[in-house]
């Protein structure tokens, strides 16, 4: 396989709301619960706390412009909060808007419990190829994007994926943890300060890329004072040497949660980035 890399150093129940749908992501209780319990809580920005049932929210394209992709997302929110607004909702317009359906998975908070999130990743995979063909989907161009600590859960599942059916087709990674040690609240909230090193090792994705880790796309800026990007180049180049095909575009300005935001100098750049690497991934399939 040929590798590429460009790294840019310019430094059962379903709603119906607002013509998208909410589905509940477990038919019954999950094998594990993550012991929190209330309702959830939700500021003036959109993130949410209190995370105890996992649901998705899908976003479906006008049919004449369905180019049959689908994109699961995964906010941050250092698994203490789910960023639900701007890494969320304003990702699956812009989505939806390009003819991709989009999957916001509300992930349920670790709350002591680490492998919660990662299972709720897995199920989401399970559940879009499940209902691609009612959704207009196709099977084989299903992907996932995230944020933060959500990029470090879509790392995660890049990389312990357990079949076919949970592997991502593609990945598209915004300024992700990769390695909790580069945020401590992210290590903090999954694992605790206390995690043995088998844990620490679980959770590193720049240590388990293969050959199989899904096309992967890697947007963040240099000066972002939250998340490091030296650490999380580790995961660009485990993708280079396993030849998996990499993009890694770091632009000279821009405050961590750039995501989809207009004032983000580099937005347009940054979208037509990202509908390439879409074009891409199609025209990969049709090979």
């Amino acid at each position: 396989m040929r590798n590429w890399i460009i790294i840019l150093l310019f430094l059962p129940f379903s709603v119906h709301l607002c013509g998208q749908m909410v589905y509940n992501l477990y038919d019954s209780a999950p094998a594990e619960d993550n012991g929190l319990w209330g309702e959830e809580q939700t500021n003036a920005k959109g993130s949410i706390w209190n995370i105890s049932h996992a649901n998705i929210e899908v976003y479906f394209p006008q049919k004449e412009n369905n180019t049959g992709q689908a994109v699961l997302i995964f906010p941050g929110g250092g698994y203490r909060s789910l960023s639900w607004g701007h890494e969320g909702r304003w990702s699956a317009y812009w989505l939806r808007d390009n003819g991709i359906t989009a999957v916001i998975v509300k992930y349920r908070l670790p709350n002591g419990h680490c492998m919660i999130p990662l299972s709720d990743a897995l199920e989401a995979m399970r559940y879009a190829r499940s209902h691609a063909s009612e959704w207009g989907v196709n099977p084989r161009q299903i992907g996932v994007m995230g944020f933060s600590a959500g990029g470090h859960l879509a790392a995660t599942l890049c990389t312990k994926y357990t079949d076919s059916i949970t592997r991502p087709d593609f990945c598209i990674l915004y300024y992700p943890v990769i390695r909790l040690s580069n945020h401590s609240n992210s290590k903090k909230h999954l694992i605790g300060d206390d995690a043995t090193e088998e844990t620490v090792d679980f959770f590193d994705a720049a240590k388990h890329v293969t050959s199989q880790t899904p096309p992967t796309l890697f947007f963040a800026a240099s000066t972002d004072s939250v998340v490091s990007v030296a650490r999380t180049l580790d995961y660009v180049e485990s993708l280079v040497a396993n030849e998996v095909y990499t993009e890694a575009h770091i632009y000279p300005q821009g405050r961590h949660g750039f995501c989809f935001k207009k004032e983000f100098p580099y937005h347009s750049q940054m979208t037509e980035t990202l509908k390439l690497f879409m074009q891409k991934m199609l025209q990969k399939d049709e090979k």
